[in-house]
């Protein structure tokens, strides 16, 4: 038969044998999590170099839309208010469009080129869990 001091050692090791298994476990989220951050890093690398060409879309639409704002403009306003204003009104809205998207993309580039940090925000909470463990 076990005494009182015998037992609570016992379970003493049992606990810290399980925090050696909890440690053990979070230590290998922190690699599966670092395998993730480079994984998305090769991603992004290569995203981020098409930045440029990407927001040049934005110089190659400011062309035409600018050139049929001005049409539009130069219309008396009684054919402005016809077909072919409303089909000029139409192209300007649509190039308009087209310059939204484009920094809407960019902005999802910026999102995933943020991740970087939020992984290794991760890897710093589980490290700070694994202390305490």
């Amino acid at each position: 038969m076990l005494c009182k001091a015998d037992w609570e050692g016992r379970a003493f090791n049992e606990r810290k044998a399980m925090n050696k298994e909890r440690r053990k476990a979070l230590g290998e989220v922190i690699d599966a999590v670092e395998a993730l951050k480079a994984k998305v890093s090769e991603l992004v690398g290569p995203l981020n170099g098409l930045r440029e060409e990407i927001e040049g879309l934005k110089d190659l639409v400011s062309g035409p839309r600018d050139e049929e704002q001005e049409y539009y403009d130069g219309m008396p306003e009684s054919i402005q208010n016809g077909d072919k204003g409303s089909t000029a009104q139409e192209a300007i809205d649509a190039l308009d469009e087209v310059d939204g998207m484009v920094d809407e993309i960019t902005e999802a580039i910026d999102a995933l080129d943020n991740v970087d940090g939020k992984f290794d925000e991760i890897i710093s909470k589980i490290d700070e869990a694994r202390g305490t463990a």
